[in-house]
């Protein structure tokens, strides 16, 4: 796992959370992030093929986002059911 700081977690979990924004919009989001390391995160979360050519770190950080969000997702799911 890469270390962030809590501005580059935060930006990262809006690139993460807001993935249906337009490419330009992200990639604004992505040029807020601080380290070199948080970009690599959020390069590889933008782009499936920077993912597999990343180091150990940059990838289970990614993919922990990845899976916050799929996490949140599912669990927003349940929720609206769960109210019908």
């Amino acid at each position: 796992m890469v270390k962030l700081t809590p501005h580059d977690a935060t930006t990262l979990s809006r690139l993460t959370q807001f993935h249906r924004l337009p490419d330009e919009k992200r990639r604004e989001i992505l040029d807020e992030l601080e380290s070199q390391e948080a970009r690599q995160v959020g390069e590889a979360i933008l782009d499936s093929g920077k993912l597999a050519e990343s180091s150990e770190a940059i990838r289970e950080t990614a993919i922990r986002y990845q899976q916050w969000l799929e996490n949140n997702q599912r669990l927003g799911r349940l929720r609206r059911s769960r109210s019908k």
